[in-house]
């Protein structure tokens, strides 16, 4: 779609405007009513019919991941507002583009993971479950940065975490060394952890190379990436190029439209118009960018 050269200051706009425009109609999709509809309602009928000495469980699990979805779209949107604001700065940006479509990448996936319609009551508590308990990795491991104090809190917080799985009807496989692999709940299981790079690339078109890919290339500082995503000058001064801010732009705005599908389908929004002005967006910045690039 883009030449391999120096990105152009229009370019640079145009992908600013691009994002933020897709941005605004994203964001425009009907509010939830006070009435539950769609896979939610069909969420809390579930949970409400659950065995008694389950619900409760079951329950604050649901609304953890209705609270944790928010946050991830929280997310992604402030890491579009910084790509939008980085590609308006002089000099243009050369692999950042690239680092910072990352977050919005992994938000999108666990919004899509988590609020994907037609999954199950049980494989949505299966997957929430899953992710509350592999978050206990990285708080251990960061853990001895705090103290032993501290250590032990995060500690405490596993036990108690797998006490109430256990209280909610969940079943946990571990393996040998005790660490904590799968969720089971009935015939429903999920895997604590997630395959990014294959949730991502099934987001995007087929054949597409893995964005996911390139852009922890970049958000790493791996050699290989950063020599094949930026150009030299005549005097030998790297420079970014249109054919990564391009991609970086276009994988943001695909994200956008899988969440804001994932969240039409699981509040029983009709997100129709929305997704129609989304994808005029990104077809004129598509346009608009082949002459610019």
């Amino acid at each position: 779609m883009y030449r391999r050269a120096p990105m152009s200051r229009d370019l640079a706009g145009l992908v600013a405007r691009s994002i933020l425009a897709s941005l605004d109609k994203a964001e425009a999709y009907p509010t939830p009513g006070d009435h539950p509809s769609g896979a939610l309602r069909h969420d809390l009928g579930t949970i409400a019919t659950a065995p008694e000495n389950t619900r409760e469980v079951r329950g604050k699990l649901h609304a953890s991941m209705i609270e944790g979805v928010s946050l991830f779209l929280a997310h992604a949107v402030d890491h579009i507002h910084a790509l939008a604001n980085d590609m308006l700065r002089d000099p243009v940006p050369t692999w950042s583009p690239l680092t910072l479509s990352r977050p919005v990448q992994e938000s999108t996936v666990w919004m899509c993971h988590l609020l994907t319609p037609s999954s199950s009551t049980e494989t949505r508590l299966c997957r929430t479950a899953a992710l509350w308990l592999d978050d206990s990795q990285p708080a251990r491991a960061a853990a001895s940065t705090f103290g032993a104090e501290h250590a032990a809190g995060v500690a405490d917080y596993h036990t108690f975490k797998l006490a109430e799985l256990a209280a909610g009807g969940f079943t946990v496989d571990f393996a040998s060394d005790q660490r904590p692999l799968r969720v089971r709940l009935g015939d429903a299981v999920a895997s604590l952890r997630l395959n990014l790079t294959e949730e991502i690339t099934r987001l995007m078109p087929e054949g597409a190379p893995s964005p996911y890919r390139l852009s922890s290339g970049a958000a790493h500082g791996r050699p290989w990436m950063l020599e094949r995503s930026a150009t030299r000058t005549a005097d030998g001064q790297l420079v970014g190029e249109g054919s990564t801010s391009g991609m970086a732009a276009l994988t943001v705005m695909l994200c956008m439209r899988a969440w804001v599908t994932a969240w039409g389908g699981y509040f029983g929004l009709d997100v129709t118009a929305q997704l129609a002005d989304m994808r005029a967006v990104m077809e004129a910045f598509g346009r608009e960018g082949i002459s610019l690039g």
